[in-house]
């Protein structure tokens, strides 16, 4: 069960089950492009505000159902720090989610 797995290692179930229509509905609307942060001089470089996903799946799972468990110590490299998230979704695997900064 979700309360013994690590989730750093861990893709307790994964694919075992699809989350509700109502659910995918939100996840899989188109969000606003005046919410996407370019960054300027950096090719494909973009972010999406931690204040706009975190709305988003709030209105999907509902507040505290969900949460990122870090998966990988922080990477620094010269140019780039990096780090890898599990995404958890009432209490299972949701997806990967890689985090990089400039």
């Amino acid at each position: 069960n979700s309360a013994v797995n690590d989730w750093s290692k861990s893709y307790y179930a994964l694919s075992v089950e699809v989350f509700l229509r109502e659910i995918a509905d939100i996840l899989l609307t188109l969000v606003d492009e005046m919410d996407i942060e370019i960054k300027p001089g950096v090719m494909n470089s973009f972010t999406f505000p931690e204040i706009k996903y975190c709305r988003i799946l709030n209105r999907a799972f509902g507040p505290s159902a969900w949460v990122l468990i870090p998966r990988t110590e922080t990477n620094v490299g010269s140019k780039i720090v990096s780090r890898e998230y599990a995404l958890v979704c009432q209490g299972r695997w949701g997806a990967l989610i890689c985090t990089t900064v400039d």
